[in-house]
């Protein structure tokens, strides 16, 4: 009766190990297929998180691309202005300012939408990385931007006559100097910001180039045979 008993132990530990593996098996099957529908979820969340930070980047990139085409024309309006303002006796006469300082759109809401949806923890480091160097830019344009239009709105006042007497040739000749900066400062960050966008496959379309080229005129060439703005 012993052997007998010892005979229906081992049975029963197969079965007990049939059983488990059984369960293990089907842990297993539902952790894989968890898995497999988590995959398929990000890599549409990644998909989409890509397009709309490529799409977002591109409108920056016509805004970059703006202010590398205006920088000769911006340029050599603030020298004459300059001149001008050296040349001229206390009383100005009233005269165009040809400075055109542009103002865009620097939209970085799909990045942080990115940021705090979880889709940027399934990108490759090298992926991310060129998407963070690439956003650092679009808030720096802003500050830039809006410095420029302050040096544009005081700037304005020469298209009136007035009195350059009291430190106001002084006060225009300053606002031209950070004119001028701000207008170096733009061309070369944009020069930046189109390579960083690049790195992360966006450039700029044909159509945005165009249009740009059209209105405002080509990076690095002769202002003089170039079109204006607007």
């Amino acid at each position: 009766m012993a052997e007998s008993h010892r005979g229906r132990a081992v049975h029963s530990w197969n079965d007990l190990i049939g059983e488990i593996g059984v369960i293990v098996l089907g842990v297993l099957i539902a952790l894989a297929a968890q898995q497999a529908v988590e995959l398929v979820h990000w890599n549409g969340q990644l998909a989409d998180t890509r397009k709309a930070l490529r799409d977002e980047l591109a409108r920056s990139a016509a805004s970059a691309y703006g202010h590398r085409a205006i920088y000769a024309c911006n340029a050599e309006a603030l020298t004459q202005l300059r001149s001008a303002l050296l040349k001229s006796g206390p009383a100005w006469k009233a005269r165009p300012v040809a400075y055109e300082p542009l103002l865009s759109t620097w939209d970085t809401s799909a990045w942080r939408t990115a940021q705090t949806g979880g889709a940027l923890a399934h990108m490759t480091p090298p992926e991310l990385t060129g998407y963070a160097a690439a956003y650092q830019f679009p808030p720096l344009f802003g500050e830039q931007e809006a410095k420029d239009q302050d040096d544009a709105a005081e700037l304005g006042l020469l298209a009136y006559d007035l009195s350059l007497a009291d430190g106001m040739r002084g006060r225009m000749l300053a606002a031209t100097a950070r004119a001028e900066r701000q207008n170096w400062l733009l061309s070369i960050a944009s020069k930046q910001y189109l390579e960083a966008a690049a790195a992360v496959g966006v450039t700029l379309s044909d159509g945005d180039r165009k249009r740009i080229e059209a209105t405002i005129g080509k990076p690095d060439t002769d202002c003089a045979a170039r079109p204006k703005a607007g």
